[in-house]
């Protein structure tokens, strides 16, 4: 709704000088003066006094000062009502994220599409990884956190809310640094003969049912379970020199461990969890990634 050199303008008035202004811009000081002089070619008339020592406004540089800053402000009100009257409600959608759950694939899908749906937006509601908490999220989904993309066999969060399945995370093995498997790039399944591995129990997270049932014909391999596999039980067995089956998802939170991906051909699907009686608004965003999905 107006020149956009504008925009440049003021900030070279602020500045004192184009090479100051290219770094506030992120553009170089030639690119900047390019901008300035299109912008009096398209007035007809100087902007800036030049000198070795900067720039300043000209009379008529200094009128216009406080004039595009009123247009620009103006533009950006009439734009804002505009878009308002195009979408009444605004909708805020609150997800989940911790070191385990980072909602990658969700987010890196909403960054291609969020262009669509200006009246939408998505915010971040940090959690911790441990049992407690996610136990009192899962049971809370639509409170302080609307959704959140991790496991779909997860009972804690299936037993209570609604999924959109969206992608497969393949099951690997957390190695210590100091394990004598850690120079694998993958494991076969005689590399873990003799050793014991721990993961989530399968009564509580059906997660670990594909890797008990695969595992069967292979006494030689060890299983031990945890409650649930969150950032403390990783962290003690990684000290402990332990392995742990986790998700690949998880690599970035290991810092005293590696993710090795193993021989078989395990995965556990990944999804949008949300309440069983969501509100309008979450509703309306699962039916937009449904259709966004569907295109793809």
């Amino acid at each position: 709704m107006y020149n956009h050199y504008l925009d440049v303008f003021i900030i070279v008035a602020d500045s004192g000088s184009f090479a100051k202004a290219g770094k506030k811009l992120y553009i170089s000081s030639n690119a900047v003066a390019q901008q300035i002089e299109s912008l009096e070619q398209h007035f007809g008339f100087p902007l800036f006094n030049r000198s070795n020592r900067g720039v300043s406004l000209t009379p008529a540089g200094e009128y216009l000062y406080p004039q595009a800053k009123k247009l620009i402000s103006q533009s950006r009100r009439i734009l804002q009502e505009a878009r308002n009257k195009a979408y009444p409600e605004e909708i805020q959608i609150r997800l989940g994220v911790s070191l385990m759950n980072p909602g990658n694939e969700l987010l890196h899908l909403w960054k291609k599409i969020a262009h669509k749906y200006p009246h939408i937006h998505l915010s971040m509601v940090p959690f911790k990884d441990d049992a407690d908490e996610i136990i009192q999220i899962s049971e809370h989904l639509g409170e302080q956190i609307d959704i959140v993309f991790c496991c779909c066999v997860f009972d804690l969060w299936a037993e209570k809310n609604q999924s959109l399945y969206m992608a497969e995370h393949a099951l690997c093995i957390a190695v210590p640094n100091d394990h004598p498997l850690s120079g694998k790039s993958i494991l076969e399944l005689r590399d873990l003969f003799g050793y014991t591995i721990y993961m989530s129990n399968p009564e509580k997270a059906a997660n670990s049912i594909p890797v008990v049932e695969y595992l069967k014909p292979y006494p030689q391999i060890r299983i031990q379970y945890d409650d649930y596999t969150d950032y403390t039980t990783l962290s003690k067995h990684s000290v402990n020199n332990q392995l742990t089956v986790i998700e690949a998802g998880w690599v970035s939170m290991l810092p005293m461990a590696k993710a090795i991906p193993v021989e078989w051909d395990l995965t556990v699907p990944y999804g949008v969890f949300y309440s069983r009686h969501p509100s309008q608004m979450v509703h309306s965003f699962i039916q937009i990634l449904k259709k966004e999905m569907q295109k793809s």
